[in-house]
């Protein structure tokens, strides 16, 4: 493939992560998306690192990569790297040859995006430090192009209860799969799924509107509460709650101001029973 303009690129896959290299391997670009995912810093990485040693010994030199971009044909591969902190994350790589305007070998174009397999677990997902960076740029970008933002809240209801009852094998499994169920639904290209720790979620969608954020909102419920999850012999049906805030932010508000009203409708919906999202009355303007 030939890639005249990579800046363009990176900043257009802010929640997927673009990779880059020179003909050698050496890291050229490392986009938002890739620091979110992995942990690592571009300035880090960039004329300073091989792809190879951010991958691992599973690749071990660029030759492997470049049969893999000609041979493939730009199948994704599963592979396991090791994050900034030291522990290891599965993620699909879709790898490219980036080319010149002569057809001549320039370097390799990675996108990465997490794998979603039978090993899924809620701690795959993004970690809640990372999702505090990844809100205040994306509000603060909100901010710039007045353009409304969407956040919500999930929590699985009645948590207490469910684990004393399932065990904590069976709940930490239980709550793997929901993890899973909304990863694969959470499928825009720019939306945020973190995992907040315990049983809560957080969701961020970037130029979402309120009647987006909630029908969104609203599926997840619905396939969640029909996902054949069940909580014991009673066959009573696992499910979530939701807390949707969204606003078109002024210079005045903060991502603080956001979470705030998240909490407060989410905590709203569990009052009021659980298994239902409720929103938080802001002013929001439409995409």
């Amino acid at each position: 493939m030939t890639i005249r303009n990579m800046d363009i690129l990176s900043q257009s896959s802010q929640h997927m992560g673009v990779i880059a290299t020179d003909q050698t391997g050496v890291i050229t670009v490392f986009n938002a998306g890739a620091e979110d995912l992995l942990g690592y810093e571009a300035k880090s990485l960039i004329s300073k690192m091989n792809i190879n040693s951010l991958l691992g010994t599973d690749m071990a030199d660029i030759a492997s990569l470049i049969q893999i971009a000609e041979h493939d044909n730009n199948r994704p591969h599963d592979h396991a790297i090791q994050l900034a902190n030291g522990e290891q994350s599965n993620f699909q790589l879709d790898i490219s040859k980036i080319t010149g305007e002569d057809d001549k070998f320039t370097g390799l174009l990675i996108m990465l995006s997490r794998a979603a397999g039978e090993d899924f677990v809620a701690s795959d997902l993004i970690d809640h430090s990372i999702f505090e960076k990844i809100l205040v740029r994306e509000f603060k970008r909100m901010q710039r192009s007045e353009l409304p933002i969407g956040l919500v809240k999930i929590s699985i209801d009645h948590a207490d209860k469910l684990s004393q009852q399932l065990g904590d094998e069976v709940w930490s499994d239980t709550i793997n799969q929901i993890a899973l169920t909304l990863f694969q639904r959470v499928q825009r290209a720019g939306d945020v799924l973190a995992y907040g720790g315990a049983t809560e979620f957080l969701l961020l969608l970037p130029q979402t509107d309120v009647a987006g954020a909630v029908k969104l909102s609203e599926i997840l419920r619905l396939i969640v509460q029909h996902s054949g999850l069940t909580t014991d012999t009673n066959s009573d049906q696992v499910s979530i709650s939701l807390g949707i805030a969204c606003m078109s932010p002024s210079q005045n508000d903060t991502e603080a101001d956001l979470l705030g009203h998240t909490a407060q409708a989410l905590a709203l919906a569990i009052k009021e029973g659980g298994n239902c999202s409720r929103l938080a009355q802001i002013n929001c303007t439409s995409e």
